[in-house]
């Protein structure tokens, strides 16, 4: 038995009700939401700040054997 996945690029997505475009898509657009932060973890008692912030530069959409999908960002 063959096994195939499916992927699908977008210049945006909604997650949780908030719309995110690409950079590319955002540059025409005002106000921009190509931003992004993703919460890093503590460095040991440290206070320092270690959140990736970024830009949405593709969204995809992979759909795998039994209905099993994710949505992979690349970011800048």
């Amino acid at each position: 038995m063959e096994h195939s996945l499916e992927v699908c690029f977008y210049s945006g997505c909604i997650v949780g009700g908030v719309r995110f475009h690409t950079l590319e898509r955002d540059s025409l657009r005002t106000p921009q939401t190509s931003g992004v932060m993703v919460v890093g973890e503590g460095s040991g008692g440290g206070i320092a700040d270690n959140n990736f912030y970024g830009v949405l530069d593709e969204v995809l959409h992979v759909q795998y054997p039994l209905g099993r999908c994710a949505w992979p960002f690349k970011c800048r």
